[in-house]
């Protein structure tokens, strides 16, 4: 009777979730079958992998062997290793599925060691609810591979289970080197900091030992980090100093990535913390919400502002009120040695984000530091749902029935889902689309393969790689601006496509073929004639100035179609540059 018990609440757990979010589940994963459908970032990693399956792909690609050396040791053997029996961009997009899934089973195993099995049901409705994990994890980039670390050291951190907490950081060594600094402190401090109680698996441990198990892990951490890290700044030179902020237009406030530049102000610690559990929580843009009723007052009830925060974010606030009062409350009463290790995690995630803002930029992004917040914040919320039923029924006899705190923490779960959630995104993380491109990278891909295609920076040609497997010359998503040798040489090969791009003479079309190797040049018709010119500083001022000179004396490039054109499509068309004719 018990073991058939314990089938139908399986059933129930799973059914359930299958028929609020199962659909969404199918219509990503048909998404993700679509060539021309993916995640954004796909363009800078996964390209480079095919090189694995045909050697003569993507020869003196510049910026996309940078990119391959940016992504860990780990990540690098993984998907060379997939590639010699799979196609790896199939890989990448089929992976972010598995993880999800075992992502989602790991923190639903963290919960039931927590609150039991109606916790675990909380966090995975919420998390599949506002698709925050997928979102993260979709194109299989380094990136997709911080949550799964994550879930791994959250669990290592509830189950007091050290060994997996240091299998974690060396993961992280490998395939996402912030999580393995941030776990790295984090088991730091569960050996060094925390009381004996609360070491878990190394509660009998000698400060000798404790040492020496540190300084193992560093060590082998360190040997997959530094000769890559040697190698890296041996080709592409050192990492910027917030000096050159002024000298460096590229890593200012107008350069690559504008707002998240280290040169840019940064978003304050609560401001972070509130945008990283609103993300956690909230309707992803797309979907539908459970109640739009709800959905509809809160756009209509709260025209202003209430304190600087939106409706959401006031919500938000107080979920954090509620769980953070409560799970202090039963990890100083319950003395759970567990909360006080998640509550260390908590501490420590918001120091990284700290430190890392005053070391700018030497340890990337503040607010990759923070990705711990999300996951904490839903098994919070559980946990403080369950620990408020327990007092409310210690005072109150009618509530002790074994229903009571499993009934509390879905109908807390349930509050929530109302309110803020939604049946999950359909394109969580796959939101670029170009299938009505499809003709032009057919055509792309039939052209050499060791064809080079320059065009405007920022649109179709970043796509190129990825899509018709065919190398770009200069493209958005390949500049990246993080070191100076790299930096310097994408000015000078920048500033060439802008002159050639624009160009009214000959010579710097023929300088972009014979100089940098170019064979083909893309051209987006309607960018010659108006519109806005999507690129950064300090080439997006010289394209501009190019395209106004270019409209008084003619665009060279433009004369060249009848001569040099082999493909049109829509706006779009292809110059072979083997083709280009003398004036007259």
């Amino acid at each position: 009777m018990e073991s058939m018990r314990r089938w139908l609440i399986w059933l129930l757990f799973l059914s359930s979730l299958g028929g609020m979010y199962g659909s969404t589940f199918v219509d990503n994963w048909e998404r993700s079958r679509n060539p021309y459908i993916f995640e954004g970032d796909m363009r800078v990693f996964n390209p480079y992998y095919q090189r694995v399956r045909d050697p003569e792909l993507f020869k003196g690609f510049y910026e996309l062997e940078y990119n391959y050396g940016l992504a860990n040791s780990g990540y690098r053997a993984l998907f060379e290793s997939v590639a010699r029996f799979t196609d790896p961009v199939g890989f990448a997009k089929t992976w972010p599925f598995v993880g999800l899934i075992g992502v989602l089973v790991v923190l639903g195993m963290a919960a039931v060691r927590l609150v039991g099995l109606s916790g675990a049901w909380g966090v995975v409705a919420l998390a599949l609810s506002s698709g925050f994990l997928f979102q993260s994890m979709a194109g299989g980039n380094p990136r997709s591979f911080a949550y799964p670390l994550t879930a791994l050291a959250i669990y290592a951190l509830v189950a007091g289970r050290i060994y997996i907490l240091a299998g974690v950081v060396v993961l992280g060594a490998l395939f996402y080197v912030m999580m393995g600094l941030l776990y790295g402190v984090c088991m730091a401090t569960v050996l060094l900091l925390l009381p004996e109680r609360d070491r878990g698996d190394a509660v009998s441990w000698s400060l000798q030992r404790r040492m020496v198990f540190m300084i193992g892990v560093g060590a082998l951490c360190a040997a997959f980090l530094l000769p890559q890290l040697r190698d890296f700044h041996v080709h592409y030179g050192q990492g910027f100093a917030l000096e050159a902020c002024d000298t460096i237009p590229e890593i200012g406030m107008r350069g690559r990535i504008g707002s998240e530049s280290a040169c840019a102000p940064q978003m304050p610690l609560f401001e972070q913390i509130l945008q990283q559990s609103v993300h956690a929580i909230r309707l992803t843009y797309g979907a539908t919400p459970w109640s739009v009723t709800l959905h509809e007052w809160g756009r209509f009830s709260l025209k202003n502002r209430v304190g600087g925060l939106s409706r959401d974010e006031l919500l938000v606030v107080m979920l954090w009120m509620f769980s953070g009062i409560m799970t202090l409350i039963r990890a100083i009463r319950a003395r759970e040695s567990a909360l006080r290790r998640l509550l260390a995690l908590l501490a420590i995630s918001c120091l990284a984000h700290e430190a890392a803002i005053a070391l700018l930029p030497n340890l990337y992004f503040p607010n990759r530091y923070l990705y711990p917040i999300g996951p904490l914040f839903l098994l919070f919320i559980v946990v403080a749902a369950h620990e408020f039923a327990q007092r409310v029924a210690n005072r109150l006899p009618m509530f002790r029935a074994a229903w009571s705190a499993p009934g509390c923490i879905l109908g807390v779960t349930g509050i929530c889902l109302l309110l803020l959630g939604s049946s999950g995104s359909p394109h969580a993380g796959l939101k670029v689309d170009r299938q009505q491109y499809a003709p032009l990278y057919q055509f792309v891909e039939t052209l050499p393969k060791d064809a080079r295609i320059a065009g405007w920076p920022k649109g179709i040609l970043e796509d190129l790689p990825l899509l018709a497997r065919r190398a770009n010359f200069v493209s958005h998503e390949h500049h990246s601006a993080f070191h100076l040798k790299y930096i310097q040489e994408m000015r000078h090969r920048t500033f060439a496509l802008v002159d050639a791009y624009f160009a009214t003479t000959l010579a710097p079309l023929i300088h972009l073929r014979d100089g940098y190797g170019v064979t083909h040049l893309l051209l987006e018709k309607p960018l010659f004639e108006k519109g806005t010119l999507r690129h950064f500083s300090p080439f997006i001022e010289r394209a501009e100035a190019n395209r106004e000179a270019g409209r008084a004396a003619g665009f060279e490039a433009m004369r060249q179609i009848p001569h040099a054109g082999v493909f049109d499509f829509d706006r779009y068309v292809i110059l072979d540059l083997a083709r280009l004719r003398e004036p007259g």
